[in-house]
């Protein structure tokens, strides 16, 4: 890359904007490799950072390694080790036990009780006493020496913070952050001397003192605190979702959102106003100081900048506001009488009399599980229904909450939209007659159709929700509430199915289904008539009365029309439509009703706790709820977050923005009102007119808490390229010169002008001015004069969202009727952007002398921070600046607090032009002792010392460690990010150095989650890394002690992983039923490059500009590469994947392929999932995978017309395993070179006894290399075949830390998605098993039905019977009967587990259950048998496995497999078991000859590597 060819070629396709991805490989000379540049397999790998590695101290309980024979000591040898015995006692302890103190009181020449109650023992009696205390503290010394005990470990995050805080004073040469990654990353190390420094008063109480901090305590969890925020945006460093380079996009995303914020207001902030005869002329900025605070405010998220603009009696306003909980409820508890028709009363029906009148009994029901059943109106629910549009979820929600006896009223007004419209415009017509005139609406057989005759003309007559509404009502006043939910749930239910095949619905057909339900009421013996025909008479007389009778005039009276009018009436007045639903006056939205219940819920019980509602007030908790400044009288657009914009003049003219008449106050917030109108329209003008009496009228409107609030505003043209065609620009542009009064007069003028066909010049219109003094009538003359260079104006408007328009601090609103604007619109539009604007004032006005430019400043940035809040709603960010005040202040003070420390903050950077240059702050919460903090400690070295960036870190050690609580106690870990490394010379890598030799350790990657990482190469087993017993060798060189004793051996042990492909993972959602469509096969393709033109092609440009075709790209067909499920679970799916382009798709071969298409168009929102009619389908999806960083991808699916209830497993018989397939295919996995050899013989055993071809999937995950290559070339030499799966843990599944647990969720819980989805069948088979039978018999067992089988638990051999756990206890009650079987072999039908979604049943409970650490104690074992309730096992026959441990001797000659269970009664090593268990008459061949024939095979593989060495040299 450091070539000058590069950097040109670099510059060209920046310049020509060509995507292009940059992959970076060393020069044949770099290391002095030669590479064949005709074979792309030979280049030098890129050497990657980013990752982790984990060294786990493991538990050896079970020895899952070969101890090697000891070579005897000799006489001196053993003479030194009964020396070291001897100084043992020096040290006085022995397993914890102070020996010298107790052989001091306890040793005596007599075996008996003395009279001082001691016990005395003899000298023979403490010497073997003493001997077994030597033998524990033998065992006990792997881990004592380096890990304390839990009850030692108390203080430990105090004292590492102690060590890390005392690297930082003057005295010390360390530095903090080196010492905290050294402590951290080394934990089991140095715990032992941390445990014993003394943590003093004045640290625990800072450290107290950050506890109490709302930012540390949000950090917080039990595994200690840990944030990470860039300009106060939230950073997950938590494993597996971090991403070092996901961190640096964020810090680069962050670093152009600052350069983006100072371009666009930086030059607001340097405007200078020029209107000389203003009083505030000579306005002056301290840019340096307002952009630091407006840099602040790119660390707040919408909530922290409206609180920081908050006071106190604000905020005791709120607290007596039981409104202001919520953003803002709908006043639709208050209109016309009547309009709404109440169908339950909770305090009123007689049904609920049994219900108690406590609220109190609320709470406690609540605290018990049960729901608050009590005969208060505490939750009123209103649904808007037109039953012929789309269904209202919140009917549905209501009758959910009535049926779980929940205290809810539910309110119905029914409208058609219509109906709505017309009231619209009747009451546009008759403003000025008698505005409080119900609506009038249509006939209610429709306008088009006369009244019917007989029941037979209804058929050929639509139905009308007016008709409707008319039998809705009657039946009501007949039959009650509770029977009119019924009913209207009934037939809604129906007109719905109805609509699916149907175009319209008929009056008659709608009869029909108001029959049906009277039939089945009267059947269950309730009133109504059970003659079909008498009741189709009553209903049609019914409806034709309505029709009959048009008095609307009575509006007390009863009549349906008249009801029905109101409600038409209530809903336009309330700007409501068909399909809305209030909780309370909060509006409910489908996919956000539950939220907004549980939120509300939480209101009325804290007004329950506070006796803010008792028994018997307030008379009216609806009114209540519906009064306070939150509350609206209707549901304006404004009030719709969907409709938020923003809009801001680019290049502003403060001379046309006219200033508040009262008094501008310190606290005053400050809000522009812009208004845009088209001033060559008669609407825009009567638009400036209104805006100018209104605010006129107020210029400025009082907070709750009494204090003024400034709003200035300015009228501009919507055409800057056309202002010389505008008579009023000029005029306008300068309006800060003039009275209101004036310019209304000259629009006005103009208006009238316009009108009657005049003379509508600014001369003429100046002229024509009749109340107005000469003297201003000539300085308007000037402006109609002036030349448009020579004076300022609002210029360069940008894409303007309407000809008319007002804006708000940016805020936009953009009325119906723009000639019909009223003060209440002005007065809501400046309410919402109240609190911005003060938060902003606050902020900004320290900085900024001259009231208009202030108000432009404030103006300009209100819009850029609000676009900024609506389009990064997709992740959180927090005030660090305000959460941490106290601690810089103290900080700079002088007193600062020990655990706060900062770098880089004071320096001014300038850019090139001398300017202050904003950075990108960095700010880190840590506890000392958690995983986060390994991770962490390094980045935050490179980014104070090679990024540069103002960094704050604050250490918040937890006050006590539980003994529960997780901490990194046996792990060492690097985390590989050197900013310093170079691929030749310093390569990137994890150094492990001064580890402890008396331990076994097993190392563990931590990558992001879309790596897939395999080992490539090692020596040692990556499973047991561990010291040579003899020599003490630790590292690659010890094996070569059996060859050469005389050899300088070295402890270095060099372990290499490559990165063998990336992940594209993601959800995928039903865009019709709103949810995942689990089950749905997808597969991962390249593009053909034959088949048909790519729009996409990849080629190889070297760095001299020559090109070449990709070479993995060389494809003459579309390739197929992987292909998975998705889950229940988020719609999760995830594939794997090599950099370049790549097709998504459904396979082909599925029914998914006939029900669905993918949705390709990206701007779908994947909140609602609402889809445009031209939305775009196709049946595959292009991904591209250029780098590191994937966040996930969103796969849309719709069904195909005619498919939209169909289902993806409906025929159980639908696909079956080809009887042709002849293949058994057998699953296993291992870690460690002993299990990978027994994994070895395992496949011999198998081979050997099954009758058919075989073929081994193994987990690649944990696999060595040499195993992998060998066992591929002992597979071609037994006949059978070998292949490798992988899989990620999503981190949405709950991960497991100890690798043996990490092996065992492998095992079971992925199942599903683990193997191509050709493979029908699986039988797993534990790597320590030998297998004696045929594997075909178990292949062709009938499952009976059950998606997978299992070998029940042996309980023949007695001796053993008391370590069965599942006879007592939990498991005796869970299983109810039913056996616990083992794990170690089982047979999987993949097609059924996958029909009947196993694997999510089975995640399910996973994740359940996990949220308990200790639960599923044999993860693998525990989870089939504790869901044996919801996922069926079938018991395969017990001679299907034995094991020594369960199964008695005499069972053992039946036994098809043999399996090396751990024996609890004595920890036997794997092979020693082996040999001895495998031996004898019952075998063919014994497990030491099987042993030996994989050895020869293993040699054979050895000898042709060294073959093809020689030849090759």
């Amino acid at each position: 890359m450091a070539t000058v060819p590069f950097c040109q070629l670099y510059q060209t396709l920046v310049e020509a904007e060509v995507p292009f991805v940059v992959r970076h490989t060393l020069q044949d000379d770099d290391d002095g490799v030669d590479v064949d540049e005709t074979n792309p397999n030979t280049r030098i790998p890129t050497k990657l950072q980013g990752y982790g590695v984990r060294l786990d101290i493991r538990n050896v309980e079970y020895k899952a390694f070969e101890d090697p024979v000891i070579t005897p000591l000799t006489d001196e040898e053993e003479e030194e080790q009964e020396k070291e015995k001897e100084s043992t006692l020096s040290n006085d302890y022995l397993a914890g036990v102070n020996v010298r103190m107790l052989r001091d009181q306890t040793i005596s020449g007599e075996d008996e009780e003395d009279a001082g109650g001691k016990h005395n023992v003899t000298a023979s009696t403490w010497k073997e006493l003493e001997q077994e205390l030597r033998i524990l503290h033998s065992l006990q010394s792997a881990k004592s020496q380096i890990i304390p005990p839990k009850w030692q470990r108390r203080k430990l995050s105090l004292q590492a913070a102690t060590v890390i805080v005392s690297s930082g004073s003057s005295s010390s040469s360390s530095d903090v952050l080196q010492t905290l990654q050294h402590v951290s990353q080394n934990l089991p190390s140095v715990a032992s001397t941390l445990v014993q420094l003394p943590v003093s008063t004045s640290l625990q109480d800072a450290a107290m003192e950050l506890q109490s901090l709302d930012i540390v305590q949000q950090a917080g969890s039990k595994e200690g605190a840990v944030g990470f925020y860039v300009n106060g945006r939230a950073i997950s460093v938590d494993r597996p979702t971090f991403n070092v380079f996901s961190l640096l996009q964020n810090i680069r995303e962050e670093h152009a959102s600052l350069q983006r914020m100072s371009n666009e207001l930086r030059p607001h902030l340097l405007l200078q106003n020029n209107n000389k005869d203003d009083e505030n002329n000579g306005s002056s900025v301290d840019t340096t100081g307002a952009l630091r605070a407006l840099q602040r405010i790119m660390g707040m998220d919408q909530d922290a900048l409206e609180q920081y603009g908050s006071d106190q009696l604000e905020t005791m306003a709120e607290e007596n506001d039981p409104s202001s909980s919520v953003p803002f409820r709908i006043d639709v508890g208050r209109g016309w009488k009547q309009s709404v028709m109440y169908l339950t009363d909770i305090e009123k029906d007689a049904q609920f009399q049994q219900w108690p009148r406590q609220v109190q009994q609320a709470l406690y029901r609540m605290s018990y599980g049960m729901p608050p059943s009590v005969r208060r109106n505490l939750f009123t629910i209103l649904v808007v229904i037109d039953p012929f549009d789309k269904p209202n979820p919140g009917l549905q929600f209501a009758l959910e909450l009535l049926q779980a006896e929940y205290p809810v009223r539910i309110g119905v007004v029914m409208a058609s939209q219509s109906d709505v419209t017309l009231c619209q415009q009747q009451q546009q017509q008759q403003q000025n007659s008698n505005p409080s005139q119900s609506c009038t609406p249509s006939s209610i057989f429709g306008e088009t159709n006369g009244s019917p005759s007989s029941l037979d003309d209804l058929k050929n007559i639509p139905a009308t929700t007016q008709a409707f509404h008319r039998i809705f009502t009657h039946f009501v006043s007949q039959e009650g509430g509770m029977a009119g939910l019924s009913y209207l749930n009934y037939l809604l239910d129906r007109i719905q199915d109805y609509a699916t095949h149907s175009e319209s619905l008929s009056m008659y057909e709608m009869l029909e289904f108001h029959n049906e339900f009277l039939t089945e009421i009267h059947a269950r013996g309730r009133s109504g008539s059970g003659n079909k025909d008498s009741s189709r008479k009553a209903t049609f007389d019914l409806l034709l009365q309505a029709s009959e009778n048009t008095n609307n005039d009575d509006e007390g009276g009863n009549d349906t029309n008249v009801l029905y009018s109101k409600g038409v009436h209530f809903v336009w007045s309330k700007n409501l439509q068909p399909g809305m639903s209030f909780l309370n006056g909060l509006p409910l939205e489908g996919d956000t009703i539950g939220k907004i219940f549980q939120q509300e819920q939480q209101t009325i019980f804290q007004m329950i706790q506070e006796r803010k509602i008792t028994d018997s007030l307030p008379k009216s908790l609806y009114a209540t709820l519906l009064t306070g400044s939150h509350v609206h009288k209707r549901l304006h657009p404004l009030l719709l977050d969907g409709d938020k914009s923003f809009f801001s003049i680019k290049r502003p003219n403060t001379n046309s923005i006219i200033l508040p008449q009262n008094d501008n106050k310190d606290d005053a917030a400050a809000l522009l009102l812009t208004v845009v109108v088209d001033f060559e329209t008669d609407e825009g003008l009567t638009m400036v007119s209104k805006v100018l009496y209104i605010m006129e009228a107020f210029p400025s409107f009082p907070r709750t808490d009494g204090k003024p609030v400034h709003v200035a505003y300015r009228i501009v043209p919507n055409n800057s390229e056309r202002l010389y065609l505008i008579p009023l620009a000029n005029i306008f542009a300068s309006a800060s010169r003039f009275k209101a009064q004036t310019l209304l007069a000259l629009v006005e003028a103009a208006r009238v002008q316009r009108l009657s066909l005049g003379d509508t010049s600014c001369p003429a219109l100046v002229k024509g001015l009749t109340d107005v003094d000469d003297s201003v009538k000539e300085e308007l003359s000037k402006f109609c004069l002036r030349d448009m260079d020579e004076e300022p104006v609002d210029k360069e408007m940008g894409n303007i969202p309407a000809a008319n328009f007002l804006v708000a601090n940016g805020r936009v609103y953009i009325p119906d009727q723009p000639s019909s604007i009223v003060k209440e619109d002005i007065e809501l539009l400046l309410d919402l952007e109240l609190k911005t604007a003060l938060s902003l004032t606050k902020l900004l006005k320290p900085h900024i002398r001259g009231e208009r430019h202030l108000f432009s400043v404030i103006d300009k940035a209100a819009s850029f921070f609000g676009q900024r809040f609506v389009q990064s709603t997709k992740y959180s960010r927090i005030d660090v600046d305000t959460e941490l005040a106290a601690l810089e202040q103290a900080s700079q003070s002088g007193n600062p607090n020990p655990l706060y420390f900062s770098w880089n903050k004071n320096t001014d950077e300038t850019d090139v032009e001398g300017e202050y240059e904003l950075q990108v702050q960095v700010t880190v919460i840590l506890d000392p002792l958690t995983e986060s903090t390994q991770r962490v400690a390094p980045l935050l070295i490179a980014i104070r010392d090679h990024l540069k960036l103002p960094l704050t870190l604050v250490l918040a050690p937890r006050l006590e460690v539980g003994g529960d609580d997780a901490i990194p106690i046996t792990s060492y870990y690097r985390f590989v990010a050197d900013p310093l490394a170079w691929p030749d010379r310093n390569p990137p890598k994890a150094l492990f150095s001064n580890l402890p030799t008396n331990h076994v350790l097993t190392i563990r990657m931590d990558v992001p989650e879309s790596w897939d990482v395999q080992q490539t190469f090692a020596i040692q087993d990556t499973d047991n890394l561990r010291c040579d017993i003899n020599s003490g060798v630790c590292g690659d060189d010890a094996h070569r002690l059996q060859t050469n004793t005389d050899t300088e051996l070295s402890d270095i042990t060099r372990v290499e992983y490559g990165l063998k492909s990336l992940l594209f993972f993601g959800q995928c959602y039903n865009a019709v039923e709103k949810k995942p469509p689990n089950g749905l096969q997808l597969t991962l393709t390249k593009p053909s490059q034959n088949g048909g033109r790519s729009t996409i092609s990849e080629m190889e440009i070297s760095a001299d500009g020559s090109s070449s075709p990709l070479s993995s790209m060389a494809y003459s067909e579309e390739q197929h590469y992987s292909d998975t499920l998705v889950m229940l679970t988020v719609g999760y799916w995830q594939l794997r994947a090599q950099p370049g382009v790549w097709n998504l798709s459904i396979e082909k071969s599925s029914k998914g392929a006939e029900i669905f298409d993918i949705v390709v168009d990206e701007s779908v929102n994947r909140r609602s999932l609402q889809l445009k009619p031209d939305t775009r389908l196709s049946t595959t999806k292009k991904l591209i995978m250029k780098d590191f960083v994937n966040t996930g991808e969103f796969l849309l699916v719709k069904p195909r017309p005619g498919f939209e209830n169909a289902k993806l497993y409906s025929d159980e018989n639908e696909v079956r395993i080809s009887e042709e397939d002849e293949t058994i295919h057998v699953f296993s996995l291992a870690t460690g070179h002993v299990y990978e050899r027994l994994l070895k013989i395992m496949m011999l055993s198998v081979t050997k006894r099954t009758s058919v071809r075989v073929k081994f999937w193994f987990l690649e995950n944990f696999l060595s290399p040499t195993f992998k290559a060998s066992a591929i070339a002992m597979a071609e030499r037994i006949g059978c075949e070998v292949d490798f799966v992988t899989y990620k843990w999503p981190e949405w599944l709950r991960g497991q830390s100890e690798k043996q647990r990490i092996i065992w969720g492998y095992k079971i819980l992925f199942l599903d998605v683990l193997f191509p989805l050709d493979v029908k069948k699986i039988i797993y088979v534990d790597a320590d098993q030998v297998v004696r039978g045929d594997l075909k018999e178990l292949w062709d067992l009938d499952l009976e039905g059950a998606p997978y089988g299992y070998t029940p638990m042996c309980d023949s051999r007695e001796t053993t019977l008391g370590f069965q756990f599942w006879r007592h206890g939990f498991w005796e009650t869970h299983l109810r009967g039913k056996p616990y079987h083992i794990s170690a072999l089982y047979v999987v039908d993949l097609e059924r587990f996958r029909r009947e979604l196993v694997g999510d049943k089975l995640r399910a409970i996973y994740q359940q259950l996990s949220a308990d650490p200790n639960s599923l104690s044999n993860l693998d074992q525990d989870l089939p048998n504790y869901a044996q309730h919801d996922v069926r096992i079938h018991s395969l026959p017990q001679e299907w496995l034995w094991c020594e441990s369960w199964c008695s001797d005499e069972t053992k000659a039946a036994a098809k497999t043999i399996d090396l269970c751990n024996n609890p009664l004595h920890k036997e090593p794997k092979i020693s078991m082996a040999k001895r268990v495998i031996s004898g008459p019952l075998f063919k061949e014994s497990w030491v000859d099987l042993d030996a024939e994989v050895e020869g095979y293993e040699q054979e593989y050895l000898d042709s590597l060294v073959n093809q060495t020689t030849l090759v040299q």
